[in-house]
């Protein structure tokens, strides 16, 4: 069964696109299993953190710019369009009916330079439920706004073979889970199929935005990195051989350097008992499914 073709709604529960992508095991932040306690009221439902409320109050005017940067009139856009169609439910920031096709945007506010993939999902979603309520041609347009108030614009194609299968697995969890009495897997994500025994673990749901945060500037911290090695990088083959160099108010140095290892290989080969030498330490790492 399909999402939009469900009727018989349980207590108004409806699959929006915040959660589409967790519903379907597709989501690195959230889990069927989580969806469904909030759904079916077992726990309270996430509350918005600051910057979430932040990023809420600032997309008018993210819209505002775009409209500025791309000519559109701002009264062509119809925003906060709510959308329901069966058991599919849709929030979208703002809908603009063109000529030729209707664009749906998504407008986010993150610290990162990662393009999280349920965002990609989420835009689906809306443009999926969008087209079956107003046949049309369709696209989507992901307004993203990173710090230093750079805004970034993505052009989103509609993926109808994407939407479909998102429509009945959406569905599936529907009539299993909510309408049903079936419960989602105790896992801790989608990518694992290790069933956990909840007797014995920890819940930290009180750290949940905190845990997705850290996730967040982890992504963010891969990127960074990436970025500092290519301009370093620049930098070097700009100096060449010289140690010496200058930019401005800046001094810069590309010196020759020198360490001292010690070599296993040979040392192995020289002691005997070479391992009386090792010193072992233990510690715990902290990994995040």
């Amino acid at each position: 069964m399909k999402a939009t073709e469900i009727n018989n709604l349980k207590d108004d529960i409806t699959i929006g696109g915040s959660i589409v992508a967790a519903v379907c095991g597709l989501s690195k932040y959230d889990t069927p299993y989580a969806v469904w306690q909030r759904m079916t009221r077992q726990v309270p439902p996430k509350e918005d953190n600051s910057f979430m409320m932040f990023g809420r109050c600032f997309e008018p005017a993210v819209l505002a710019y775009h409209c500025v940067r791309s000519g559109i009139c701002a009264d062509d856009f119809r925003t906060q369009q709510k959308l329901r169609l069966g058991a599919a439910s849709a929030s979208i920031d703002a809908v603009h009916i063109g000529e030729e096709k209707t664009v749906i945007y998504e407008i986010k506010t993150t610290r990162s330079e990662v393009l999280q993939e349920e965002w990609m999902i989420q835009l689906q979603w809306y443009m999926g439920i969008y087209k079956r309520l107003f046949p049309t041609e369709i696209s989507g347009k992901l307004l993203i706004l990173r710090p230093f108030l750079e805004v970034e614009e993505i052009d989103v194609e509609y993926d109808n073979e994407l939407f479909c299968l998102l429509n009945e697995k959406a569905g599936d969890f529907y009539e299993k889970y909510i309408i049903g009495d079936d419960v989602p897997a105790k896992r801790y994500n989608e990518y694992s199929e290790e069933e956990i025994d909840t007797s014995q673990i920890l819940d930290l749901s009180a750290l949940t935005d905190d845990v997705e945060i850290l996730l967040e500037l982890k992504e963010e911290k891969k990127v960074l990195e990436s970025r500092i090695e290519r301009l370093e990088e620049k930098i070097k083959e700009a100096m060449g051989e010289k140690e010496n160099a200058v930019c401005g108010p800046r001094a810069l140095t590309f010196k020759m350097q020198s360490r001292e290892s010690v070599d296993m290989k040979r040392l192995k080969a020289e002691v005997g008992n070479w391992a009386e030498y090792v010193k072992s330490t233990s510690f715990r790492v902290l990994r995040i499914k």
